[in-house]
């Protein structure tokens, strides 16, 4: 079954540091659907002129931060707010 190498591969992806912050901030930044079925994967994403963007316009850090704020919808904790700090800053 795939949940057990699923499950292998994204606990090395979050010993080398992803977290759930990284991954929606992501979304929000690419401007990408998560769930929605395309002709190539994420990885393969190729800035502001790719056809997987849902919108062209691009977001402010502080419109992302109110959005990965929103989908959490629960009191950060300090490492998840030092997370989206780094993002925001940068």
């Amino acid at each position: 079954m795939w949940v057990d190498p699923g499950l292998a591969m994204l606990g090395q992806l979050k010993t080398a540091g992803l977290t759930g912050i990284k991954v929606l901030w992501t979304f929000f930044e690419r401007r990408i659907q998560p769930l929605k079925a395309r002709e190539r994967t994420l990885f393969q994403y190729s800035g502001v002129g790719d056809p997987m963007r849902v919108s062209p316009e691009e977001l402010e850090p502080a419109e992302m931060r109110s959005r990965v704020c929103t989908m959490i919808k629960n009191k950060l904790t300090t490492d998840e707010e030092a997370d989206l700090n780094c993002h925001e800053a940068s």
